[in-house]
């Protein structure tokens, strides 16, 4: 079956990880940039981890330029982070163990923009079948909407991993992280004309990998791929139940992915997606009206359920 051609948007923790190996399986050659943001860990931590891992993920890696973006949000300073979840290095502390595993990585990014990068490849696809999987924060995809707007509305489709949708945030009780670290950005891509596929807490929390998975999973992994991926899953799972006392790792950013795959995995409905961005306690939060006498419009598609077995299925095909 043709895929569509995909960029990745990710600010590379652990999950991210997990993501890219998913979208290398299922999408190939057709995976072809990776855009990077701060958000899960800064900018840096967060481009190394994309090319250390990259070329052990997806064969086709020297023909899948990494491009760094934003390092702090449209408005402020800083990145929130979350070493909380993915520890300093983004890998759960892991970056030098996989480096021994694999040697040091091989590739370096380009020295051009994400924001540039993205607008010009946009520009160059003539058949109208680029879609964005975003699974950090929104600066990079707002920004390249700000500056081009006409290029951008090009744009098959942009599958979010964000917000939370009548479900407690992550990073406050209202918020989820993504949005949370730039809300300003988040309204400007939900605001513009792209088509857009979101997928919240409420959604992906519904999907995690508990430590027996695990090792059902990679009981046979003899090769590097396997060994990486197992530790950073133990890894994921130890930190969440320090985190917040839950013994499993939550699929958050793979959940994007097999959404791209095969959207019809998930039940969606159509609203405008709304994001507060100036209030100091509800900082964040999405919103949307989903009364059944509200108008059924906008451009986002809201997932609303899943079938939980089925996108495991593919999440483990892909990675195993």
């Amino acid at each position: 079956m043709k895929r569509d051609k995909i960029i990745i948007d990710t600010d590379c923790g652990i999950d991210d990880a997990i993501a890219i190996k998913v979208a290398s399986h299922y999408f190939g050659k057709n995976l072809i940039a990776i855009t990077v943001v701060a958000g899960n860990v800064p900018i840096e931590k967060a481009g190394e981890n994309v090319c250390r891992l990259l070329p052990l993920f997806n064969e086709n890696y020297k023909n899948i330029p990494i491009y760094l973006g934003s390092g702090k949000p449209l408005r402020g300073k800083l990145f929130p982070f979350a070493f909380e979840y993915h520890s300093s290095d983004g890998l759960g502390g892991l970056s030098g163990k996989i480096d021994k595993i694999i040697g040091s990585y091989k590739i370096n990014a380009s020295k051009i923009s994400a924001i540039e990068a993205m607008a010009d490849i946009v520009r160059k696809e003539k058949s109208n079948s680029l879609r964005l999987i975003t699974i950090g924060p929104l600066t990079n995809i707002a920004k390249a909407i700000l500056k081009y707007p006409d290029i951008m509305k090009r744009i098959k489709e942009i599958i979010i991993m964000g917000g939370s949708f009548y479900y407690p945030g992550n990073i406050t009780p209202l918020a989820e992280f993504n949005v949370y670290c730039d809300p300003y950005a988040a309204s400007v891509v939900f605001s513009s004309e792209i088509p857009i596929r979101v997928l919240g807490l409420n959604i992906t929390e519904r999907v995690f990998f508990k430590k027996n998975e695990v090792e059902r999973c990679f009981k046979d992994a003899k090769g590097q791929i396997g060994k990486v991926l197992k530790e950073l899953l133990l890894r994921h799972i130890k930190l969440h139940r320090r985190a917040e006392k839950f013994e499993g790792a939550f699929q958050h950013d793979p959940v994007a992915v097999v959404a791209a795959l095969k959207p019809n995995l998930f039940w969606w409905e159509r609203r405008n997606v709304n994001i507060i961005v100036e209030n100091k306690e509800l900082k964040g939060m999405t919103y949307a009206d989903f009364r059944r006498k509200s108008i059924r419009s906008g451009n986002t598609l809201i997932a609303v359920d899943l079938d939980i077995e089925a996108v495991k299925k593919v999440i483990i095909e892909g990675i195993q």
